[in-house]
């Protein structure tokens, strides 16, 4: 079955439905010239909205954004360069800076692109950066760190902003 003029919607001898693809190797293959996107909208109250697109312009390689009434409320971005970067709120767009971005080499960045495996960063003022907490009543343990081992090997280091060591625990 072939709807309208050439191949805009076909259906295949196996049930797949191709929207600009002639031989769909999916239940839903869409193919565009430039960029594909497909959107699924409620017609409810709310107004919630999921949009997928597969972008080829620039460094993107596709992104998925979810709305609710009509407002971009998260969002994750894949780029070329195997990066993924994640965004909430209002704001979300893959120009915009992501919450958490998981990198091509398996780093994690809150806040950052990361540099180490696990890294964080934020101008919180007037709290703490972070809070590891154990809530079990009668064994909970705190927070283990394991390193090099080696005497001379760093396992913990606190700096101060402009990186001079203020404890440094080897061994």
């Amino acid at each position: 079955l072939t709807i309208t003029s050439g191949n805009d919607i076909v259906l295949s001898p196996t049930g797949n439905v191709g929207i600009g693809e002639t031989a769909p190797s999916t239940i839903l293959h869409l193919k565009d010239s430039s960029n594909t996107s497909l959107t699924l909208d409620s017609a409810a109250s709310g107004s919630a909205r999921f949009y997928l697109d597969a972008n080829d312009a620039g460094t993107e390689g596709g992104e998925l954004i979810f709305q609710s009434g009509g407002v971009n409320k998260a969002g994750i971005w894949h780029h070329r360069d195997g990066i993924l970067k994640f965004t909430t709120g209002a704001s979300v767009g893959a120009a915009n800076t992501p919450k958490m971005v998981l990198d091509s080499s398996g780093n994690v960045g809150t806040g950052v692109t990361p540099t180490q495996l696990f890294h964080v960063e934020s101008s919180i003022n007037g709290d703490w950066i972070g809070i590891i907490k154990n809530t079990h009543a009668t064994n909970g343990h705190g927070l283990k760190i394991m390193a090099g081992d080696g005497v001379g090997d760093h396992s913990f280091r606190v700096t101060d902003v402009s990186n001079t060591t203020l404890l440094n625990i080897t061994g």
